[in-house]
């Protein structure tokens, strides 16, 4: 995004010119009017603009040129003027004077056709047409050189300059901007070429050359201090804070962004007030202050819409897409991306629309929206080739890049990231072709290619030229870690060697070098000042859980087994004993991080002495616990009132603020800011402090140990819940490498550990879905998909258990998978879907979040109490036509005792009534899963006086209830997100986890978003089934079976395509009975 920074800062320096150029025309024509002498209007005009005083010399000259009528009094202005200008010191004026009137007719000719290619090539330059403002800039430029004018010659080589930049072109940028400053030292021309002095800065800045690019910008602010050039001041304070702020030296610029501000407000300089207030906007975002930030950013909005600015409404709509996605609202930044690309486009900004386009496209990949992302990602890689545009087209491959990482697709993802690398060097960016070096050795690394290390030390060295300390110390431990999965030690320990200071990170290196080395004594002996008695003395807690882990390592490799475990259970111990005392922030991010793997550890060596019992107890500690420290990290309101949301909001607000402190102190420190650091340390204090108090207030209110996952387990409790011979329970747990599951049944439990890493289980589960969520795929590409992960998740000995009943408890990317739709046997003809055996056609399966909900008392709801069925409520979003019908249908089945709410009666107080009252429930409605912060996914409800209708899933943690069913026909309903983002915290939340801890004993949820039609014709065969006797989970699979076995008629087309697991297999039974 630093390109597009300079790209809107370039035109907005453009219109400033042109606002400056007309108020010194101003001057030259009150000259004139005032026959030469020295009137109020210009004396008031003259103090503002005498750093400019040839180009009012300029501009008479062109007024004698252009209205002859006009020339004498003109000339005589400019004799006035350059006599003034002489007397403040300034002699350039009477230089360019002399030049004019020493001109003959012919040279005044010349220079007249240069002056209006000039001023054609910088309106073309202000309005972004590149090709109109170089042909014209370069035709102005061979005549200002024909007759000698270097004043002109150096502004005409600045501009091409400026177009160069805003290209992405820079052998252009720098070749004349290089000129430029050549010709106006020769030509004395003092503040123009501080001014490009400034530009220059702005290409060492976009190359990474930070510091060299600072100290140009300070330069350039000291010549305009000197000549008292307020407005040039102003900017070039925006352009020096932007590096500072880069250089995490935030004081500093936010000091030099209120200066500018100041400047600007006092110059009446809409442009620049406005600049300023988005500078000091993005900056706060950099300190955690989301509310400063927005503030800000209001303040900016209404000046620009006052002023009609729309190239810096292009801009504000790019920062408020980057604090959206900061905060995690991933939605409203790809929103915000996609109105400034609507504005971009309209002012035919090609680089500013290309840059809300890959913003767009990293937002929608955030968000999980692949099939929208990849696309846009493509587009923009395309035209910005076509275009020229080599830095945009890089930014599009590594967003490509990121993309077939998340898809685990790592042939694609070396690819896209390789074309970055060559755009990289080709267009000389060093700090890109660090970064795209440092993520291509990093898949390498992963994929065992010897060619990583290279990459990695490729990287460090283009690091260490650009003096990017914090970026070198990372690709250092990583290519340290590289070496060390290759066995090639001393190796690591020379680059390891070049720093031996005890910062964690370093001795944890050092210390893994010495258990990888084969010297565990030597790892111990690191760790020494770790261990029991000063666990965490002098280091941050998260390195705790690594240091115990590396050092079970190595008393298992002196065969010291039972020092080992007890190194890891009193890690655990210590673990939960500090959940009390640790920050929210410590609980939901590094913590959670770092504790998961030493549980692991734990896990693995407990089966590697055939104690499965004792790992699963080890495992649902480790679940059990972390999804109460979790809740309770971010407690629900008492209520559901608008006070309530208030307060959770502000919870959300300051947690966010406390993480991002956390990221730029920590910043702050590798880079060697003492005082920096200490600022952000104290603002992190304070913010932790708020927090506590208003975490303290709202958790006051609630009592979370009594739901089934704060209790501790008991494995005896679980084999009484499987009371049925035939039942078996099936819970998934990912170690280091493989993935373990165990298998209870009433009278065994067993453990099995498939080979398979979490990551590659992600991208299998990845692609399955893509498939099944896309109705176009047909059999044969679905069928050997669903079918290998069917081999992979359920080992022959777990399928050839005598259970007909299953309940599964996922872990991981699992809880999106819908296990019901695995094929379980080899088809003779897998192109057709009627061919296809479920594993839901052999097995009566249900989904649980945990296995502790099956210890949990039964509910006392009532299947024969009378209905609740909410269809299509009144909210802010669009209707739900076949909702309405949906819900007509489920009540025709039911019977005419079932309650029908539609519109603005179907409320959440409705909901929340029948959930207390132990009724079944049937909601046909909207669904939104927050994919960062799942305890705020909810269904929308209409609302009424006593609730909002945003039912959220922290509230049904405050509730108790005792309802039998519910049927969640909203879109995805069923969607368990990890808390805190992906890879933290191993347990999941989403509704069907706050409904059981409502009280609900079974429902159907809904994985993806189906087609209405097929929603209501599946919900219709479902309640079929059912008010006809069969056992909902028997409804269910019959609704299945029926969908794959016959076409529908809908409306007058024949359907034949709802065998698709699109139309079914979104819909899950969760269940404890």
């Amino acid at each position: 995004m630093r390109a597009l920074a300079l790209l809107l800062a370039t035109t907005a320096v453009v219109a400033q010119g042109f606002a400056a150029d007309l108020s010194r025309t101003e001057i030259a024509n009150a000259l004139i009017d005032a026959g030469a002498r020295r009137n109020a209007l210009v004396d008031s005009l003259l103090p503002r603009y005498r750093t400019y005083n040839a180009d009012v010399v300029v501009i008479l000259h062109r007024i004698a040129l252009d209205e002859p009528a006009r020339g004498e009094k003109a000339l005589a202005a400019a004799t006035a003027w350059c006599e003034s200008a002489r007397d403040g010191g300034d002699t350039l004026p009477a230089t360019i004077q002399s030049r004019f009137l020493a001109w003959d007719e012919s040279q005044k000719s010349i220079w007249r056709a240069g002056e209006e290619s000039y001023r054609t090539g910088a309106r073309a330059l202000q309005s972004l047409s590149y090709d109109e403002a170089e042909a014209a800039l370069r035709d102005a430029i061979d005549r200002f050189r024909a007759v000698g004018d270097d004043y002109r010659l150096g502004l005409a080589l600045s501009y091409l300059g400026l177009s160069g930049l805003n290209r992405g072109d820079w052998s252009l940028a720098m070749s004349s901007l290089a000129a430029a400053d050549s010709v106006q030292e020769r030509s004395g021309d003092i503040a123009h070429r501080a001014a490009t002095l400034s530009y220059r800065a702005q290409i060492q800045e976009a190359f990474g050359d930070y510091d060299g690019a600072l100290t140009q910008q300070e330069q350039s602010l000291a010549i305009f201090r000197a000549l008292g050039s307020r407005q040039d001041m102003a900017e070039t304070l925006q352009a020096a804070a932007h590096i500072l702020a880069i250089q995490a030296h935030h004081e500093r610029a936010r000091q030099y962004l209120e200066e500018a501000l100041a400047l600007h407000d006092t110059l009446g300089n809409p442009v620049g007030s406005s600049q300023s207030e988005i500078a000091l906007g993005n900056l706060a975002v950099r300190f955690g202050d989301f509310d400063v930030a927005s503030a800000r950013y209001e303040r900016a909005l209404r000046t620009i819409e006052e002023n009609d600015l729309a190239p810096l409404r292009s801009e504000l709509l790019h920062a408020r897409g980057i604090l959206a996605g900061t905060r995690g609202d991933h939605e409203n930044a790809a929103r915000f991306y996609a109105e400034a690309a609507a504005a971009d486009s309209a002012l035919g900004n090609l680089p500013g629309l290309a840059y809300a386009r890959i913003g767009q496209s990293i937002s929608l990949l955030e968000t999980g929206a692949y099939d929208r992302a990849l696309p846009i990602a493509h587009e923009v890689r395309a035209w910005a080739r076509e275009s020229g545009m080599p830095s945009v087209e890089r930014l599009a491959w590594e967003t490509i890049g990121r993309f077939a990482l998340r898809m685990n697709d790592i042939p694609q993802a070396k690819n896209a990231f390789e074309e970055a690398l060559g755009l990289a060097r080709s267009s000389g960016e060093v700090v890109s072709e660090a970064e795209n070096l440092l993520a291509l050795a990093r898949i390498r690394s992963e994929i065992g290619e010897p060619e990583a290390v290279h990459d990695f030390r490729a990287a460090i060295a283009l690091f260490d030229s650009w003096s990017q300390i914090a970026a070198r110390e990372e690709a250092v431990l990583e290519c340290a870690m590289a070496l060390l999965r290759d066995g090639r030690y001393d190796e690591a320990g020379a680059l390891l060697a070049e720093d031996d200071s005890d910062r964690p990170e370093r001795l944890y290196a050092r210390a893994l070098l010495a258990v990888e080395s084969g010297r565990p004594g030597a790892c111990l002996a690191l760790l020494a000042p770790q261990a029991e008695g000063r666990p965490g003395a002098s280091l941050p807690s998260p390195w705790e859980w690594r240091f115990a882990d590396l050092r079970a390592r190595a008393l298992a490799m002196r065969g010291e087994d039972d020092a080992a475990l007890l190194e890891l259970s009193r890690a655990v111990d210590r673990i939960e004993t500090l959940r009390g005392t640790v920050t929210v922030v410590t609980n939901r991010g590094s913590f959670l991080d770092n504790k998961i793997p030493l549980y692991r550890h734990y896990v693995k060596r407990l089966l590697a002495r055939g104690e499965p019992e004792q790992a699963f107890a080890v495992v649902q500690r480790a679940k059990g616990r972390t999804f109460r420290d979790l809740l309770h990290a971010s407690p629900p309101p008492a209520g559901a009132s608008a006070t309530g949301h208030a307060r959770h909001d502000e919870l959300r607000r300051l947690e966010r603020k406390i993480s991002h402190l956390e990221e730029e102190w920590i910043a702050a420190e590798n880079a060697g800011l003492a005082t920096e650091a200490k600022n952000l340390a104290a603002a992190y204090d304070r913010a932790v402090t708020e927090h506590a108090g208003a975490w303290e207030e709202d958790a006051a209110r609630n009592d979370r140990d009594a739901l089934p996952d704060g209790a501790p387990f008991e494995i005896d409790r679980l084999r009484e819940s499987l009371a049925d011979d035939e039942a078996a329970l099936l819970e998934y747990w990912p170690l280091d490498s493989t993935l373990a599951l165990f298998v209870v049944t009433r009278d065994t439990l067993t453990a099995h550990e498939i080979p398979i890493t979490e990551e590659e289980l992600a991208g299998r589960v990845r692609v399955a879905l893509s498939l099944m969520r896309n109705p176009e795929k047909p059999p044969g590409r679905v069928y050997p998909v669903l079918r290998a992960l069917h081999e992979i998740l359920i080992p022959n000995a777990v399928d050839s258990l005598g259970c007909d009943t299953w309940y599964v408890v996922p872990e991981g990317p699992l809880f999106d998978l819908p296990f019901h739709a695995l094929v379980a046997e080899d088809a003779e003809a897998p192109d057709r879907w009627d061919t296809l055996v479920y594993l839901g056609d052999r097995k009566r399966l249900s989904v649980l979040p945990s296995s502790a909900l099956l210890t949990a008392p039964a509910g006392t709801g009532d299947h024969d109490a009378p209905w609740l069925i909410l269809a299509d409520p009144a909210s802010p979003r669009a209707a739900l036509p076949f909702a309405r019908a949906e819900g007509a249908v489920v009540r025709g089945h039911l019977g005419r005792s079932a309650e029908l709410l539609e519109r603005n009666a179907a409320t959440e107080s409705a909901f929340r009534g029948a959930l207390a009252a132990g009724r079944p429930v049937h909601v046909a409605a909207h669904g939104s899963l927050d994919p960062l912060h799942p305890l705020y996914s909810y269904i929308r409800l209409a609302p009424d006086s006593m609730n909002d209708g945003r039912l959220a899933v922290h509230e049904l943690f405050g509730l108790r209830g005792t309802t039998p069913f519910l049927f969640l026909s909203a879109c995805e309903t069923g969607g368990e997100r990890e808390f805190g983002g992906a890879g933290r915290g191993y347990e999941r939340f989403g509704l069907a986890r706050g409904l059981f801890a409502a009280g609900a004993d079974a429902m159907i949820v809904t994985l993806w978003k189906v087609d209405d039609y097929a929603t209501s014709r599946f919900v219709e065969t479902f309640y079929a089934g059912f008010t006809n006797g069969q056992a909902i989970p028997a409804a269910l699979a019959a609704a299945r079976a029926r969908f794959r076995a016959r076409p529908f008629r809908r409306l007058v087309v024949l359907r034949d395509d709802l065998a698709h697991p699109y139309y079914w297999a979104g819909f899950v039974y969760y269940g404890r009975n």
